[in-house]
């Protein structure tokens, strides 16, 4: 069973001593140069941590460039529509969902776009099971006074 209550006798710690605060025994000459000290150990701290900063700001932004490629190639919008067997794509570790809409630069929106069709074809090489649903009429309609959808047995809802 472990105890939560501090240690009493010797083995408890001791108080620390409140500082000295006399400070009638510096000279005037001693009280300007401790000023100066530490005015300059101040401006030393904020500076470093003013580099701290920068230096995190630039490696972030660093990355981002590394991971986008050239900062001044032009941004492309994309939707990813791949065969229904995958539900994403994956390059670089960055995953790319079924259905999102994505902005991306040109060069990784070429890749992206054949993967797209790569998938596609793929899908009508092994027969296209899934083809003939996207291209068909769906005919389905919504009465909007009731609510009622027809032809919802083609969507899977029914």
């Amino acid at each position: 069973m472990s105890s939560t209550i501090p240690p009493r006798g010797p083995g408890r710690p001791r108080k620390e001593d409140k500082p000295f605060s006399d400070f009638s025994l510096l000279s005037a000459e001693e009280q300007a140069s401790i000023k100066e000290e530490a005015e300059a150990l101040v401006a030393k701290e904020a500076s470093e941590a003013a580099r701290k900063a920068f230096l995190a700001q630039e490696t972030k932004a660093a990355r981002k460039r590394a991971r986008l490629g050239d900062p001044e190639e032009e941004l492309v919008t994309l939707v990813i529509d791949v065969a229904p067997f995958t539900d994403r794509i994956v390059i670089d570790n960055v995953i790319y969902m079924q259905g999102s809409v994505v902005e991306v630069p040109k060069s990784k929106a070429r890749v992206i776009k054949e993967i797209m069709a790569r998938s596609w074809g793929h899908e009508a090489e092994i027969g296209g099971a899934n083809r003939e649903y996207y291209k068909q009429p769906k005919q389905t309609r919504m009465n909007m006074r009731t609510g009622a959808v027809s032809g919802a047995h083609r969507l899977g809802m029914a």
